[in-house]
Order: structure tokens, then sequence, then C-alpha cells
């Protein structure tokens, strides 16, 4: 009965590996012989907007109108419930 569980256990544990955990990968801000600039961090390409943070809707986000000046109108139903953008 000891013997099968051993058995049983050293057939579970050699299961477990860590290869993801122990793959070669470089950290931020560690020096990188592939690059040129001997950087392992790359720059975001140039208008990279992270996900959820675009930002489109002019009257919403700074108050400007369809004709390019101050927004004279509000960009949501004012009402005493929850705000709901207009579509």
């Amino acid at each position: 009965m000891l013997a099968s569980g051993i058995a049983v256990s050293l057939l579970l544990l050699a299961g477990c590996r860590q290869d993801m955990h122990d793959q070669p990968k470089l950290e931020p801000y560690e020096t990188s012989t592939f690059f040129a600039d001997g950087q392992a961090s790359r720059l975001p390409i140039p208008g990279t907007v992270a996900r959820g943070w675009l930002r489109d809707d002019a009257h919403l986000y700074r108050g400007v109108g369809a004709d390019g000046g101050f927004a004279q109108t509000l960009p949501m139903e004012l009402t005493r419930g929850p705000a709901t953008a207009r579509g």
C-alpha cells in the first residue's frame, strides 16, 4: 500500500514542470544583444492608444461642438438617472 502510494505520488510529481516559468525571456530595462540600441524594451508605436482609453468623441471629452467651437449642448441627456451618451 505504501509502495503504491509513493509510486502514484512520484507519477503525479513527474507531471509538474515549469517550462513557462523557466523559459528564456527578457525583463523590462534589461540589456539585449538582439536590438542595435541594446535595450530589451521597445517603445510603443506612435499613436498607440491603450484599450479602453480612446477618447474620439470631441463633444464629450473636449467640449467641442460640430462647428469646431465651444459646445452649446450637453453630450448626454440630462436626467435624474444614470448618464447615457448620445449616439
